[in-house]
């Protein structure tokens, strides 16, 4: 079916952090005596994330964030485990075993935040990271 869709803030708009923002969404057919107009409200929290890659002191990169699928772990030093666990702490995954660049699938995570704790020889490190 033809038609048009408009958006409220409109398509690309870059939202503000906070919670219960506004979104709305129209679609008007062209076959404007068959059809109805249709829209739907909904309200979003805007949650802040860190940077696109995540860097620590340059041994350790953590990237995409925000994740849709693949997160890629790009590391100089030897890394023991990494786990990720949700914003309760609850631990849903764990890789073991060394390799200088890790793979992540994070596809059958929900969307939300979660830690990403990474334990190499001397130290252990937690970045946040969001899945869309």
């Amino acid at each position: 079916m033809d038609g048009t869709f408009t958006y409220s803030p409109a398509a690309g708009t870059m939202l503000e952090i906070g919670d219960s923002q506004l979104l709305t969404t129209e679609f008007v057919a062209s076959e404007k005596d068959n059809y109805n107009t249709v829209s739907k409200t909904v309200y979003i929290n805007v949650l802040k994330t860190d940077a696109i890659a995540e860097s620590v002191e340059d041994e350790i990169i953590v990237y995409p964030n925000p994740v849709e699928n693949i997160l890629f772990i790009n590391s100089k030093v030897f890394i023991k485990s990494i786990s990720i666990n949700n914003m309760s702490g609850k631990q849903l995954k764990v890789y073991n075993n060394d390799l200088n660049f890790k793979t992540l699938d994070l596809s059958d995570l929900t969307p939300g935040m979660y830690l990403i704790n990474i334990t190499t020889r001397d130290r252990n490190l937690t970045i946040k990271v969001a899945k869309r």
